[in-house]
């Protein structure tokens, strides 16, 4: 039902700080297909870590699954996910995970 759509979002942004479903989803593909090639930096270089940590934020891993996966703090791994939001000029965690549909980086 809508209202437990609605309660697992909650929940989990509150635990990973986003949520994705098929409609979210969705409107990602939309917009990264509508989406002008030429907006943002185009000469970023990622690390093996960042890629890393990326991609298992493209797999909904919590920071805490994250941090363990990639033996780190949780505060390592918000400060590495704040750097890469900083390197790809995202916003939010949503944007990063744009960033990485839009550069075949989330299906590696």
């Amino acid at each position: 039902s809508d209202s437990e759509v609605i309660y697992e979002a909650i929940k989990t942004c509150y635990e990973q700080e986003y949520f994705f479903n098929a409609l979210t989803n969705k409107a990602l593909i939309d917009g990264l297909r509508n989406k002008r090639s030429d907006d943002g930096p185009s000469d970023v270089k990622l690390n093996e870590k960042e890629i890393t940590i990326l991609r298992l934020m493209c797999e909904e891993k919590s920071t805490k699954e994250i941090a363990d996966i990639v033996d780190l703090s949780p505060r390592t791994v918000e400060a590495i996910r704040d750097k890469l939001k900083s390197k790809v000029g995202a916003k939010s965690t949503a944007g990063l995970i744009m960033y990485a549909v839009k550069h075949n980086i989330a299906e590696q």
